[in-house]
């Protein structure tokens, strides 16, 4: 099955999207919370999940639609996985780091997808057999052999265990690398980490919306994509690694030695 046209559609979407997010960067009205104090939402979050939601209905009906504000169903062989803002405390407080995530899965495998930073207006696609590009650049991940070489990143969840978890891999993993970055969105994470700038990211707690689309973009760059345990992602995955392959067995050692509940 060809699975470009899927790839196409999701750009044209999330660039779609983005554009009408990015004037509301540090300036949404109105900011609540979900499952913890530091677990932001806007309105900017809802109204552009409706939007999304209404572009893919309107091209693909017969679709499932997930979103992270509670949009959709998931029912159906192909399901489209929906994030508006990936990174929505960068965006409530106007950083840089933060994006539109939509990505389409087929039985649970992500296909297609595509990942738009409005800020650095930086457009991330991939498609399953297509490869991945940015801005129509062909991405390739990094050729570092080992954790010792390596620049990785991570995030911290709002809600615990998780984040307690996440904090103490921190600390297993900080020595043994370069360094550790923590920009605020997993997919920006991931595709970082397909354009070669980072060799690895690693967050628990994550859910489907969060990451489908990074993720067929860094298969797709030639790394690779797993849970926490080290079994391949798929929809139904809690939490996320990203390498570039190489290091992947290496990181994962650490990570499965790191005590406590990951969700």
């Amino acid at each position: 099955m060809e699975f470009r046209g899927f790839e196409r559609a999701a750009a044209e979407i999330v660039v779609a999207a983005g554009r009408t997010v990015r004037p509301w960067a540090g300036r949404a009205r109105e900011v609540g919370t979900k499952e913890a104090p530091a677990d932001l939402v806007t309105e900017v979050d809802r109204d552009t999940e409706a939007l999304i939601a209404r572009l893919v209905r309107e091209r693909f009906p017969e679709h499932g639609l997930l979103g992270e504000e509670g949009g959709g169903t998931a029912g159906g062989e192909f399901v489209w996985h929906v994030d508006p803002i990936d990174g929505t405390t960068n965006f409530v407080h106007g950083l840089p780091g933060f994006c539109v995530s939509l990505g389409l899965c087929r039985r649970g495998e992500p296909v297609a997808g595509a990942v738009y930073d409005p800020m650095a207006d930086v457009l991330y696609s991939a498609s399953l057999g297509g490869g991945a590009s940015a801005n129509g650049v062909p991405l390739r991940v990094s050729s570092e052999p080992n954790l010792a070489g390596s620049l990785l990143s991570t995030g911290v969840p709002p809600v615990e265990p998780a984040r307690t978890w996440a904090l103490a891999s921190s600390q297993a993993v900080a020595g043994l690398v370069h360094n550790i970055r923590n920009l605020g969105s997993a997919a920006l994470h991931l595709c970082l980490v397909a354009a070669g700038r980072l060799s690895g990211f690693w967050e628990p707690a994550l859910r489907s919306w969060d990451v489908a689309a990074a993720v067929i973009v860094l298969r797709e760059a030639g790394g690779r994509a797993t849970s926490l345990e080290g079994e391949d992602w798929t929809a139904a995955t809690r939490g996320c690694m990203g390498t570039n392959g190489a290091i992947h067995d290496e990181l994962l050692g650490v990570l499965r030695r790191v005590p406590g509940p990951r969700h």
